[in-house]
C-alpha cells in the first residue's frame, strides 16, 4: 500500500517498508552555474589560439569532470540518499520547532540520522509517526 505524506520541503512516500523522499525545494545550483561559465571562457581561449594551451585544456577537463560528478550526484546518489528501509530504523524523535509551526521527526538509523520536518498545521506527521512506529515498535510522545 502507497502511502504519501507532505513536508515542508516536498513529500515522502512510503511503500512496501521503504521511505523515499522527494525534495521539491532545490539547493542552489550557483556551483553549477559557475564551472559551466568558465568552461564557456576556457573554450572561448582554446579559440582563440592562447599561449597557455596546456593549462587551458587542464581547466576544461578538470571543470569537465567536476559537471559530470555534479551531475552523477545530482541523478543518482541523491536517489540512494533520501530512500530509507524503514527496518533501518531503530528510534525516533518528535519536537517542535521553535514558534510550533513545524513538527521535526528526527529518525536514527542504523547509518545516521535523517531530519524531517513537517508543516503542524498540516497534520501530516501524525500517520507519519503511526507508520514509524509500527516497524520500530516505539510508543509516540511529543518532546518540546
Amino acid at each position: 500500500m502507497k502511502k504519501e505524506f507532505i513536508t515542508e520541503r516536498g513529500r515522502v512516500l512510503a511503500e512496501d517498508g521503504v521511505l523515499r523522499i522527494r525534495n521539491i525545494k532545490m539547493k542552489s545550483r550557483d556551483g553549477l552555474y559557475f564551472a559551466i561559465l568558465n568552461l564557456i571562457i576556457l573554450f572561448w581561449g582554446l579559440e582563440r589560439g592562447s599561449d597557455a594551451k596546456p593549462m587551458i585544456y587542464g581547466g576544461v577537463i578538470g571543470l569537465a569532470l567536476w559537471v559530470l560528478i555534479y551531475i552523477a550526484e545530482y541523478f543518482i546518489l541523491n536517489d540512494w540518499r533520501n530512500t530509507i528501509d524503514l527496518r533501518q530504523v531503530k528510534y525516533f524523535k518528535v519536537y517542535q520547532e521553535t514558534g510550533g509551526l513545524e513538527t521535526v521527526v528526527m529518525l536514527s538509523l542504523q547509518s545516521g540520522r535523517k531530519k524531517i520536518v513537517f508543516r503542524t498545521r498540516e497534520n501530516q506527521h501524525e500517520p507519519f509517526i503511526e507508520l514509524i512506529s509500527a516497524y520500530t515498535n516505539q510508543l509516540y510522545s511529543l518532546s518540546a
